[in-house]
């Protein structure tokens, strides 16, 4: 019944009703739990469309029985190495659905981009030689299908590996991927130049199966990684990865420095060692040097006396007094790089706010109104013929005990602030009064517009009144009409 849901009844519509129909089976009778390990790993047996819904089954399962996924996840990886050791052409389309099945595994995290990396990296390393001279037993010269693998499982979730270490991890595979196509590319056309029937080989050589594998991984590097250099010989391609290994080969020997360093630590702290007895002033320095180390007290009073070497010992035990699970500040590059760029964009803003105007905070405060006539600037501007006294009025706001208290203060007009601020006071005053005398002018504009518009419209009736009285209008007779004045008298008549 297990078998008929899976490889029969599931498709595209259906695959919530059968999940909640195995959620149903008894999960623990470990005999049942064999025999759905071996349903779920035997994917070919499914048609190649329903493989995905195979998958999102087993994705729903997950969290109620994780023993079947882990089981069918091992089984999967070894049907990867079993299919790569025997490279048997019959079992072709079972090892491209088993790849697909894996590839929607991490599309439905059930593994992470660390399977798909072993997975990929294998293809192109188990039982490979990129050596002429050596001959590969299970990954023959013309043998193009590990390719064909490749892009399977990259075309299910290789749009997933665009950000983060795993774009990174997949910009490098592309270098590595091409050396292998590149070289298994040059192998076979080197095998076909020497053998006997040179141009029939050589005609064999650039087959069309030969460039629709090559179109074929063309494409799917550009579309994953549309600014991935496309490499056209073998030798470019392996000094790109040359280069590449020198980098990192330098940034693991930086590592490996901050890695002894602290392994040293570790052993000076796993327990006192004998210390031999040394004449002279070099011994006492070599004893004072152990004694920080081994104890943090004396280690502050021995650092002044013991010069360059109690600073070094000060290092180990700073390091030392640390978490060693807890993550260590390796300087590199990247950190001088970035200070400076965070620098330089405090000084821009610095220049940028130097020259902009500072801004005064104005605080509104309600100020009593036997004050605020004593210190209103204003009365000294709206009258022109009002003599300027040589002080202004201000009123002191300071606070006792929660309330506000008002000191009157006489300021001399000579003062910045004052004159800035009388000065300030006239031109708002001015641009009101203009202002007033524009809106005052539109006021009577508009009212002598109106003004007229009735005049005009009151004189238009009365005319068409007068014009209607004169006309003459006809009134007809009320009642019967007399025939003798339409037709005429009967002795009028004439036959």
């Amino acid at each position: 019944f297990l078998r008929k849901l899976l490889y029969v009844d599931l498709n595209k519509h259906n695959n919530d009703k059968i999940f909640k129909l195995l959620r149903k089976f008894n999960w623990n009778d470990a005999e049942f739990l064999d025999f759905a390990v071996q349903t779920f790993t035997e994917v070919w047996r499914v048609k190649f469309n329903n493989v995905p819904y195979l998958a999102s089954v087993l994705a729903g399962l997950a969290p109620y029985h994780e023993e079947l996924v882990v089981s069918v996840v091992d089984n999967l990886i070894e049907e990867v190495r079993v299919g790569m050791e025997v490279n048997d052409p019959k079992f072709n389309q079972n090892r491209v659905s088993v790849i697909r099945y894996l590839g929607y595994f991490y599309v439905y995290k059930l593994v992470n981009a660390n399977v798909i990396f072993n997975v990929l990296y294998s293809l192109i390393s188990f039982g490979v030689s990129l050596d002429v001279t050596v001959e590969s037993q299970l990954d023959s010269a013309d043998n193009f299908f590990r390719v064909n693998l490749i892009y399977t499982l990259l075309d299910c979730c290789g749009q997933y590996f665009k950000t983060g270490s795993v774009g990174k991890k997949l910009d490098v595979y592309f270098l590595y991927l091409q050396q292998y196509f590149l070289f298994k590319k040059s192998l076979e056309t080197l095998l076909s130049s020497k053998s006997e029937e040179q141009e029939t080989l050589q005609d064999k050589a650039k087959s069309p199966f030969t460039i629709l594998i090559e179109g074929q991984l063309n494409d799917m590097i550009t579309s994953l990684r549309p600014k991935c250099k496309i490499y056209s010989t073998l030798e470019d391609v392996r000094a790109s990865i040359e280069k590449f290994e020198a980098d990192c080969i330098k940034k693991l020997n930086a590592k490996s420095i901050y890695l002894s360093h602290d392994e040293a630590v570790q052993d000076s702290n796993q327990g006192l060692h004998i210390i031999e007895e040394e004449t002279g002033d070099e011994g006492a320095v070599n004893q004072e040097t152990a004694d920080s180390l081994g104890n943090d007290d004396e280690e502050n009073e021995s650092s002044d006396e013991t010069g360059d070497n109690a600073d070094t010992a000060d290092e180990f035990l700073n390091t030392s007094n640390k978490d060693p699970n807890k993550p260590r500040f390796i300087p590199c590059a990247e950190d001088a790089e970035f200070q400076q760029m965070v620098d330089q964009m405090q000084t821009e803003s610095l220049q940028i706010h130097q020259n902009q105007p500072t801004k005064i905070m104005s605080i509104n405060v309600t100020i009593p109104k036997h004050l605020k006539t004593k210190t209103d600037i204003s009365e000294m501007i709206l009258d022109d013929n009002l003599e300027l006294k040589a002080t202004v009025a201000y009123a002191l706001v300071s606070k006792k005990g929660g309330k506000n208290q008002y000191t009157e203060i006489n300021v001399p007009r000579n003062v910045e602030f004052v004159s800035k601020l009388i000065e300030e006071k006239t031109i708002s005053e001015k641009q009101r009064k203009s202002l007033n005398k524009v809106v005052l002018a539109m006021h009577h504009a508009q009212q002598q517009e109106e003004y007229l518009e009735e005049t005009q419209s009151v004189n238009h009736n009365q005319s068409s009144l007068n014009s209607n009285d004169r006309r003459h209008r006809y009134v007809p007779n009320k009642g019967v009409p007399d025939t003798s004045d339409i037709f005429g008298s009967s002795n009028r008549r004439k036959y």
